[in-house]
């Protein structure tokens, strides 16, 4: 059980018989309750902390080395495109020629 702070603060005692006070073996218990969840708390904070630590140096590096592949991408797909275009230019021409020769043979 992990406990709360409304459980810290809500937390009655009941009183001894004999004598004023506190039942030892009820506060005794649940002062184990207590330092079992700050335990866990503890050991929950620390493992959290570690997720969230973060090197600067490396996240800048990985940054940078994502917008050098971007940049190469955008350089190979231009180039692609540059080549489809010259490609269908090329096509073009060649249809116009043929255009041209089946004109020839249908004056």
């Amino acid at each position: 059980m992990v406990l709360t702070p409304e459980d810290v603060r809500t937390k009655v005692f009941t009183t001894g018989r004999l004598r004023e006070g506190y039942d030892l073996a009820e506060v005794d218990v649940f002062l184990n309750e207590v330092e079992n969840s700050l335990r866990w708390l503890h050991q929950e904070n620390e493992r959290l902390s570690a997720m969230v630590t973060v090197d600067p140096t490396k996240v800048m590096a990985a940054a940078e080395s994502r917008e050098r592949r971007a940049e190469e991408l955008l350089r190979a797909a231009a180039e692609l495109l540059g080549e489809v275009g010259n490609g269908l230019e090329h096509q073009a021409s060649r249809v116009h020629e043929l255009i041209r020769e089946v004109a020839t043979f249908t004056a």
